[in-house]
């Protein structure tokens, strides 16, 4: 972008973050680009949730779904008509994906201009607030099991001493959060979204109910228990926000691949 409009959007992005704030808009599950916030206050919420839940004997169920390219879905007369709910009506938000256009450029090949119109900008200063914006009212859906998001990673965690009971609350939470990504233009891909079932560490083996992923079709004619929708797989092992979870939630995985970088760094330095 031309540096007079990085400086226009870093002055938009101070001001629309400040008004996000003190007006507590975004939903405190959201840990993604908010002041105070990383991916560290996450996974330590995380942990200490399901820390608690197996300290207590308790069965513990975590989808990690996993949204495909959510940024460049994002329909922006959604995006305005969100900013008008939340109180931000000014023009400059409508004028700024007017007749807006990119082009690829590799070595001193240009392709040529095309239009947008889907996503945010990519490389654009406030492209991260306007996704919080856009996915704000997440806080008002009926979940009954802990969600939390950093920006577009979203998990689903479900607790309870049986854990088909466990299953039963989240799935109908997955449901919920899967409307609400259709009605958003957002794009929930099931075959990269994993379950962990996480149990007492003494408890023996349990088999416990599929949970499935259903279609657009299916939500909206409310088909689901009488569909064909494929189940979502079980695994023993799924990387969050670069953290290795095992089933066990031990770690010991992600010590074991922490521990090999290090030796690797420190040979390569020696190396050197």
């Amino acid at each position: 972008m031309p540096v007079v409009e990085k400086i226009l959007e870093k002055y938009l992005n101070m001001k629309t973050k400040k008004y996000l704030t003190e007006n507590a808009i975004i939903p405190d599950f959201q840990h993604g680009f908010q002041e105070k916030k990383s991916t560290s206050t996450l996974l330590e919420e995380f942990s200490e949730l399901i820390n608690g839940a197996l300290d207590n004997q308790k069965y513990v169920v975590v989808i990690l779904a996993d949204l495909t390219a959510a940024f460049d879905g994002i329909e922006h007369e959604i995006l305005l008509k969100k900013f008008k709910e939340i109180g931000i009506s000014h023009p400059i938000f409508t004028d700024y994906f007017r007749n807006r256009k990119q082009l690829t450029k590799i070595g001193k090949t240009k392709s040529n201009e095309e239009n947008i119109e889907y996503g945010l900008i990519q490389g654009g200063i406030n492209s991260p607030t306007w996704y919080n914006v856009y996915t704000y009212d997440t806080k008002y859906l009926n979940i009954r099991s802990h969600l939390k998001m950093f920006a577009d990673d979203s998990c689903l965690i479900s607790i309870h001493k049986d854990p088909n009971i466990a299953v039963q609350k989240v799935q109908t939470d997955l449901m919920t959060l899967q409307k609400y990504f259709y009605n958003n233009s957002i794009f929930f891909n099931s075959k990269k979204t994993e379950v962990l079932l996480l149990g007492p560490n003494r408890a023996a083996p349990v088999e416990v109910n599929q949970i499935y992923s259903h279609t657009r079709t299916c939500l909206e004619n409310n088909q689901h228990g009488n569909c064909n929708c494929p189940p979502l797989e079980y695994t023993n092992e799924a990387r969050y926000l670069g953290v290795i979870i095992d089933k066990k939630f031990k770690m010991k995985e992600h010590v074991l691949q922490l521990t090999k970088n290090i030796n690797r760094d420190q040979r390569n330095r020696g190396g050197s």
